[in-house]
């Protein structure tokens, strides 16, 4: 008995989740988070619940490449934020889905809650960027802020990366039927989240 070929959106499927469980994939998502901490505007939690539709995923793994990522590239901008404080500035606001009311926002917080505001980063889409450039004009401890944040973006992208584990266990089969139809469609909703809470 023949075995049926496997349709353009099946194939596709499969190299998608061969990618997930590939170093080259973890790679990219370190350069990804470092890279959003200062100049890059999209979130790693995009490429965190979209690795996670793979079954391949490992959540656990995917979690400490995005946060180690973003830790280094953190305190790469907070040591250029405090060097050049016009020229980040100036940077900061000409990067995509950065506005004066986020940054606005995150001043109240840190005001209001000291590096305790940190943890509103598990509920908002507000770029690292804008947490750490504010950062640089309070006398809070840089230690004590990159501890915190860290278990602030943990929480974040655990669940996100667990909601998408939990979607594509959903659409199980659907999934790979429809995998190009179902990723278009996952990047559109999500960056026009981006843009309306811009």
């Amino acid at each position: 008995m023949s075995v049926p070929e496997k349709s353009t959106q099946e194939r596709l499927f499969l190299k998608y989740t061969l990618f997930v469980g590939s170093g080259i994939s973890l790679l990219l998502l370190f350069v990804w988070s470092f890279f959003e901490a200062g100049i890059w505007f999209l979130a790693p939690d995009f490429l965190v619940m979209l690795y996670c539709f793979a079954p391949s995923a490992r959540l656990s793994r995917l979690l400490f490449v995005a946060l180690a990522g973003s830790l280094v590239g953190g305190i790469l901008y907070y040591i250029l934020c405090l060097q050049y404080p016009a020229e980040t500035a100036s940077l900061l606001l000409a990067t995509p889905f950065v506005s004066q009311q986020k940054i606005a926002f995150v001043s109240g917080l840190y005001e209001s809650y000291g590096v305790l505001g940190a943890f509103a980063q598990s509920f908002t889409l507000i770029p690292f960027k804008i947490w750490t450039s504010v950062l640089t004009t309070y006398h809070l401890s840089p230690i004590s802020y990159f501890l915190l944040v860290m278990l602030s973006r943990f929480i974040r992208f655990g669940v996100s990366g667990a909601a998408a584990i939990w979607i594509g266990r959903k659409l199980g089969v659907k999934l790979e039927r429809y995998f190009l139809v179902i990723i278009i469609g996952f990047s559109v909703i999500f960056l026009t989240i981006q843009t309306i809470l811009e």
